[in-house]
C-alpha cells in the first residue's frame, strides 16, 4: 500500500497540472497585448519672438570689486560681542538678613502652679508640649517668658526673639 503522504502529493501535483491546462483553454481576450499606435504630431507654426541684444537689456554690469574678491576666503556666522558698556557702579542689594522661621507652636492654654510659676501648654502638629519659662524646646527655641497675652521665645540658631500671641475668648 502506498503511504498516505505519497497519495496526497500525487493528488496535489495532478490538480496543479489540471489547473495549468484549463487556464490555457479559457484565455481572456482582454489580456492580449496590443501594439501601441503612434500618431504623428503636428507642429504649429510658432510666432517669431524678437531677440533682444545686450545693449537693449537694462542690466547693470557687475562691479569690478566683487570680481576681485577671493572666492576661497572663510566665512563665519560669528558676530563679535557688543562693545562693553561704560563702567557703571552696580549697586548690589545687600543680602537680606537671615530671619527665624515662623513659630511651629500653637497656644493651647496655661496654668499657674502653687509656687506661682506659669506652665504653658503648646502644640506642635499633633504633639502636645508643656513648658515653663527657661525651658528649651526641641533644642531650637528657648522659652523666655510667659505673660497673660504672650509667650516670648528666642530662636537659638540666630538669637532672634519671637512672640506667640495668646488670644483669649470672652469668658463670662
Amino acid at each position: 500500500m502506498l503511504k498516505r503522504s505519497t497519495v496526497l502529493l500525487g493528488l496535489t501535483v495532478s490538480g496543479t497540472l489540471a489547473a495549468a491546462v484549463m487556464s490555457g483553454l479559457y484565455r481572456d481576450s482582454s489580456m492580449d497585448v496590443v501594439a501601441a499606435t503612434v500618431k504623428p504630431t503636428q507642429r504649429l507654426a510658432q510666432p517669431k519672438i524678437p531677440v533682444a541684444t545686450e545693449a537693449d537689456l537694462p542690466l547693470s554690469r557687475m562691479q569690478l570689486d566683487t570680481l576681485e574678491q577671493d572666492p576661497f576666503t572663510t566665512k563665519s556666522w560669528f558676530t563679535p560681542p557688543p562693545a562693553p558698556a561704560p563702567d557703571i557702579v552696580k549697586r548690589q542689594a545687600a543680602p537680606a538678613e537671615p530671619s527665624a522661621p515662623p513659630l511651629p507652636y500653637t497656644y493651647l492654654g496655661q496654668m499657674e502652679d502653687e509656687t506661682g510659676h506659669m506652665t504653658v501648654y503648646l502644640a506642635q502638629g499633633s504633639r502636645a508640649i508643656n513648658a515653663m519659662a527657661g525651658d528649651t524646646l526641641d533644642g531650637t527655641y528657648h522659652l523666655d517668658a510667659v505673660t497673660e497675652n504672650t509667650v516670648d521665645m528666642t530662636y537659638l540658631p540666630l538669637k532672634i526673639k519671637q512672640t506667640l500671641q495668646i488670644s483669649r475668648g470672652n469668658s463670662r
